[in-house]
């Protein structure tokens, strides 16, 4: 079982008056932070779902409530020291962004670019690492309703596609969002790796397990229908992760590993296997049908002389050869291949665009930063600590987005699961390396998290 860094209760449990009704629980989880931190996250897609444009933007209100619910908790509970390293890093990154106004030709994208820079981005950062990460438990709660928020989405997904019968083409004909397909499949991607976590985690056969497994098949099904190639194979690989990074020993010579691994390794080689015979058999499932139209446009010369990724990479090799050192400025990259600013023209990969755009002294900044939350990760940690290891899937899958997507101002989930991995480790195993900078004086104890039914080896 993991252990987690929690309040300490009285002995024998809290009193009656202190436990509270179902109802009192109920209303302490919508007025939480991890639940409005989570809606904001899932704004963009729900907003599609439902249709309507608020006056003001509902990210900025989401995003408000949040700021304001992070607050007392900060208080509280004081600053988790081990986020601090990520964000100075990401401080220094956008500085330099800022700073690249000294030489970069855009006027109208980089004002937009360095917008997002200063507010979301920063508040997916801060609000994951020094809220989320800082207590287990209320990390914990954020996966749940991230999962819960994917599986409606997926089912609504899914329903589309059996009544319209092409999802994609649906959803961007209805909302007229291009990449409105895109917004949807990689918030389903997120909630399909929480659900196959948790479920090989969970007690073998039980109920738990069944509902998670469940969740995980609606969801995956959704992203084989969706369109989004991205978020298909973010997801395969985050889940291949969990399967090579669950605790295992050699004994006597022998390689043993767990049940839930077992498991595990048959479900995921069963989804690469199903996916590799759709791609090889013909199936028409869209998604697949996307794969053999990008290998159709590498093959072709023609077509790489369009507007695609494979153009945009070279261009961005290129630029970056010619400003090796500043780059073209912030947003310069669509100015320099299309001679006009032009949403949407960017390298398609955020360590080509910051190379382009910022130079090696960019792309080193952005390095550091992740490398800065990477670093916690270690094999010994995996095996001692699961909740961290579906942390480092889901910042794997979101990771993977950004090399293949779109820009960098737009992947504020990345930046929400990088401060994830930050995650406090749980205090019976360090509790010296728990200690935050705090406010006020701690009282960590340890608990397990018998309600979930979870197995940790």
């Amino acid at each position: 079982m993991i252990a987690t860094a929690l309040p300490s209760a009285p002995a024998g449990g809290l009193p009656a008056a202190a436990r509270g009704s179902g109802l009192k629980r109920a209303l302490a989880l919508l007025v939480s932070f991890e639940l409005w931190f989570a809606l904001a996250l899932y704004a963009n897609s729900y907003k599609l779902l439902i249709g309507y444009q608020p006056p003001v933007d509902e990210n900025i209100i989401l995003a408000g409530v949040t700021v304001l619910l992070a607050i007392p908790i900060l208080l509280r509970e004081g600053l988790h020291l081990r986020a601090l390293p990520t964000i100075l890093a990401f401080a220094l990154f956008v500085a330099w962004a800022a700073f690249s106004f000294a030489w970069t030709p855009s006027r109208k994208l980089a004002p937009v670019t360095l917008t997002y820079y200063l507010t979301f981005l920063p508040w997916a950062l801060i609000g994951a690492s020094f809220v989320l990460a800082a207590n287990r438990e209320r990390c914990l709660r954020f996966l749940l309703i991230v999962f819960c928020l994917s599986l409606f989405l997926s089912g609504y997904g899914l329903w589309i596609y059996l009544t319209e019968g092409n999802f994609k083409y649906y959803v961007q004909t209805v909302w007229e969002v291009k990449a409105a397909y895109q917004l949807w499949s990689y918030a389903t991607a997120s909630g399909a790796v929480i659900g196959f976590f948790f479920a090989i985690y969970a007690k073998f056969m039980s109920w738990r397990q069944i509902a998670f497994f469940s969740g995980f098949a609606v969801m995956i099904s959704f992203l084989f229908v969706s369109a989004s190639r991205g978020a298909l194979i973010g997801t395969l690989l985050a889940c291949l992760l969990f399967v090579l990074f669950m605790p295992w020993r050699l004994s006597r010579g022998r390689f043993e590993l767990s049940r839930a691994q077992l498991v595990a390794a048959v479900l995921g080689l069963s989804a690469l296997g199903f996916a590799a015979y759709a791609f090889v058999a013909g199936l028409e499932f869209e998604t697949i049908n996307r794969f053999r139209s990008l290998l159709r446009e590498a093959a072709n010369p023609e077509l790489l002389l369009r507007p695609n990724r494979f153009r945009y990479y070279e261009q961005a090799v290129e630029l970056f050869l010619r400003y090796p050192l500043i780059g073209t400025g912030l947003d310069g990259f669509s100015l320099f291949t299309k001679g006009r600013e032009v949403y949407g023209t960017h390298p398609h990969n955020i360590f080509l665009e910051a190379a382009a755009n910022l130079g090696i002294v960019g792309l080193g900044l952005l390095v550091l930063f992740f490398w800065t939350a990477v670093r916690h990760l270690r094999l010994q940690r995996f095996q001692a600590d699961p909740l961290l290891l579906c942390a480092a899937g889901l910042f794997a899958l979101h990771l993977f987005s950004a090399l293949v997507s779109v820009d960098l101002a737009r992947h504020y989930m990345l930046f929400a699961f990088t401060g994830l991995l930050c995650l406090r480790p749980p205090a019976a195993r360090s509790a010296a390396a728990a200690v935050p900078v705090r406010l006020a004086a701690p009282t960590p104890a340890t608990t397990r998290l018998r309600r979930l039914g979870m197995l940790w080896s």
